[in-house]
């Protein structure tokens, strides 16, 4: 069976590394699956996981979508023809292979890997839009069942969580000997925060100086020279240390006794699962979609409860950590058992379940069936352009409305008044 996976995005992230996890274990040999990938992405080889040789990764730009791109982008399925099509994301690039597949006999899976709020943010908010284009694949993967509460196709929906890997490796928690809390994340302000994070540890770093923080993860969107910048700021280059992208994920948390996710949200958090599987307890924020899903307060670890951009907030889950070895040890214990529900094997038997369906609806999947209504409905509607122009409309008028007031607040309205008739009045 040829998988072709379509995810706009290609370095070392999460996607990435489910797409890995897949190819690994999924092989031609043995399950009869052949793996390519397409991205509109180009990292640098040192960027991306190695694959292997027998699967392919094109390069290819589809940016901006309109009708040349998404002629191009049939254009290469057409010529790959593969069995089943996949597409990976969070953003509303979800809808481009939908929509250059009309009429062709390609399964499509829509694979959303983020949060219910996260994903509605990138379609503005608008229920009515996000789901416009989940009606259009065959199937519709969700990492939980509640991510896929808003959408009533509910038959086309398959859930299927994230695996947390086995490790053989465990974290010291307890040990006094130069105690460290240890952050894996690409460097990124908007959703990882490590900005929180460095503000947190700042507030009690006098109260355990022995303690420092490590900070792991890859620059993709030049965040860290912010965060070094708040480090110099205040005073901690001594013990906030930046490190890059590792490859040795399992044997830097190991090495840790307490691992800070102060996240604002995630689809789930591969690397939540990864802490926990090295029996190390995590802080992370209570309204932390996806996150708060694998952590379980008092359990596996502390849940913080308030704003997720609260450094307060989470400085006193932190501290409660760092001073109280007795509760890193009994959560240590809770981490290492709570990691049986996300089984490699289970994650693999479920998307070998949603291939298999895919590829038995070959030639009577939606695209090929759409009726010219639907049709115009997926260019108009699901591409966004209706949404678009509303939620432009919105924000000018919103716009004006706000100079609207600042005139009357200051009794500048009359004068604009009398300048408009002048100018305008015939």
């Amino acid at each position: 069976m040829k998988i072709l996976i379509y995810t706009q995005y290609w370095k070392k992230g999460g996607i990435e590394r489910l797409v890995k996890y897949l190819v690994d274990n999924l092989s031609e040999i043995e399950s009869g699956y052949q793996f390519s990938v397409l991205t509109e992405d180009v990292p640098s080889p040192g960027e991306q996981f190695d694959l292997g040789r027998g699967v392919k990764v094109f390069f290819r730009k589809f940016t901006p979508f309109n009708l040349v791109n998404q002629s191009k982008m049939r254009e290469f399925v057409d010529w790959l023809n593969p069995d089943v099509v996949v597409t990976m994301g969070s953003t509303r690039a979800l809808s481009r292979m939908p929509r250059a597949l009309v009429g062709s006999d390609y399964p499509v899976i829509i694979s959303e890997h983020n949060c219910a709020t996260e994903m509605l943010r990138k379609f503005h908010n608008d229920i009515r839009f996000l789901n416009s284009v989940r009606y259009f694949a065959d199937l519709n993967h969700f990492i939980f069942e509640e991510f896929s509460s808003d959408f009533d196709r509910t038959e086309s929906v398959r859930v299927v969580s994230n695996p947390i890997c086995s490790s053989s490796l465990r974290a010291d928690v307890c040990s006094s000997q130069s105690p460290k809390i240890v952050h894996v994340g690409r460097f990124q302000i908007d959703q990882k925060q490590q900005d929180v994070l460095v503000r947190s540890f700042a507030l009690i770093a006098d109260e355990f100086p022995s303690w420092t923080l490590e900070l792991y993860g890859g620059d993709w969107f030049g965040a860290k020279a912010k965060i070094k910048a708040l480090v110099d700021e205040l005073g901690l280059s001594d013990r906030v240390l930046l490190k890059g992208e590792t490859d040795q994920v399992e044997k830097v948390l190991s090495s840790a006794q307490l691992f800070a996710f102060p996240s604002a949200f995630e689809g789930f958090g591969l690397v939540v699962g990864e802490a926990l599987a090295v029996g190390l307890p995590v802080v992370a924020f209570a309204h932390c979609d996806g996150v708060n899903r694998l952590v379980h307060d008092r359990e596996n670890g502390i849940l913080v409860d308030g704003s997720v951009r609260s450094h307060v907030a989470f400085s006193r889950g932190l501290k409660l950590m760092m001073e109280d070895a007795d509760l890193r040890s009994r959560l240590s214990s809770g981490a290492l058992a709570s990691v049986n529900d996300f089984s490699l094997e289970l994650f693999l038997k479920g998307w070998s379940d949603i291939f298999e369906e895919a590829y038995r609806m070959r030639g009577r999947n939606r695209l090929r069936l759409l009726s010219n209504v639907e049709r115009d409905y997926l260019e108009l509607v699901a591409s966004g352009k209706l949404f678009d122009e509303k939620f432009a409309n919105l924000r000018r008028l919103k716009r004006l409305n706000k100079v609207k007031g600042l005139l009357k607040r200051y009794y500048l309205w009359p004068i604009m008044r009398f300048v408009y008739k002048r100018l305008f009045s015939k």
